[in-house]
């Protein structure tokens, strides 16, 4: 986190952002058009409000501490959209590019879609394994939450929607937003379990 705001007032992405992109273009032809609006539609606004729900839902029927899941959840999607508003405004006041230019541009460094979906996936991820008593979901479902958002970026870059940059960011911020929010969830856990 702490190289990448580095590496952002420096204005240090460019190669990266230049790479990223000529291998998407290399690996991805336009042949692969309707499976990237697909995998884009996986980061839709739709689609996180869609595992909001879920998550609650499995709270609700799995939890065990569920007032304070139900806690972690709102913590984890409302704070999260105050988290990367105002991460997006802080870079935007130190940005590298000149003001001029930037006022015509909207600031999106980190990706608040890829914050937010980083976010909710990991959530519901770790609801579910928390939660499940099955053997195979600890080690599939955070594969396929890995491969989804590995696929929501690969589409973002493929249709020239963000920079590489913006949306590596974005997973480097959400991730840390994720596990704050996991830390916290426990530690209430845990201090209930010792008050009883």
């Amino acid at each position: 986190m702490i190289g990448m705001t580095q590496d952002f007032i420096a204005n240090e992405f460019g190669d990266f952002n230049k790479i990223t992109s000529l291998l998407i273009t290399v690996l991805f032809n336009k042949d692969w058009n309707v499976p990237m609006r697909v995998f884009f539609t996986l980061g839709s606004r739709k689609v996180l409000v869609a595992l909001i729900f879920f998550t609650l839902v499995w709270i609700l029927w799995k939890g065990r501490d569920k007032k304070i899941e139900l806690l972690s959840l709102v913590a984890v999607a409302g704070g999260g959209e105050l988290y990367e508003e105002s991460l997006r405004r802080i870079f935007h006041h130190f940005s590298p590019i000149r003001k001029s230019l930037i006022e015509h541009l909207s600031y999106t460094f980190p990706s608040e879609q890829s914050l937010m979906a980083f976010v909710i996936y990991g959530f519901a991820v770790f609801m579910l394994v928390r939660h499940s008593k099955r053997l195979w979901v600890p080690t599939l479902a955070p594969i396929a939450a890995i491969l989804i958002l590995l696929l929501i970026a690969i589409s973002r870059l493929y249709l020239s929607i963000q920079y590489p940059s913006d949306i590596a960011a974005g997973y480097v911020f959400g991730g840390v937003w994720l596990g704050l929010n996991v830390l916290l969830l426990e530690t209430f856990r845990l201090m209930k379990g010792i008050n009883l």
